[in-house]
């Protein structure tokens, strides 16, 4: 609910849909590669993978890990955004 809360306040951005399971998908603007941004996350100490590792072929995405405990999600939510949306 954070993730998906933090993202609407972004229109640049969307989180694909899921049908469960332990990590989302954020779709950026395709301004620069998803690599770049999953290393703009690392050094703001957000781990997050790119969309590549994945094997999409096309667009931006940031794969990110729901299994993290609450409050460490909520930190990293701040830097996530900024790697995404930057």
């Amino acid at each position: 609910d954070a993730l998906r809360s933090a993202v609407a306040t972004h229109p640049e951005l969307s989180l694909l849909p899921t049908e469960g399971g332990w990590s989302a998908l954020v779709q950026c603007p395709p301004t620069r590669p998803d690599e770049e941004r999953a290393l703009i996350a690392l050094d703001a100490g957000v781990l997050v993978h790119p969309g590549h590792f994945f094997d999409f072929e096309s667009g931006c995405y940031l794969v990110v890990s729901l299994l993290c405990e609450a409050d460490v999600f909520d930190a990293a939510l701040p830097a996530l955004l900024r790697a995404a949306v930057r």
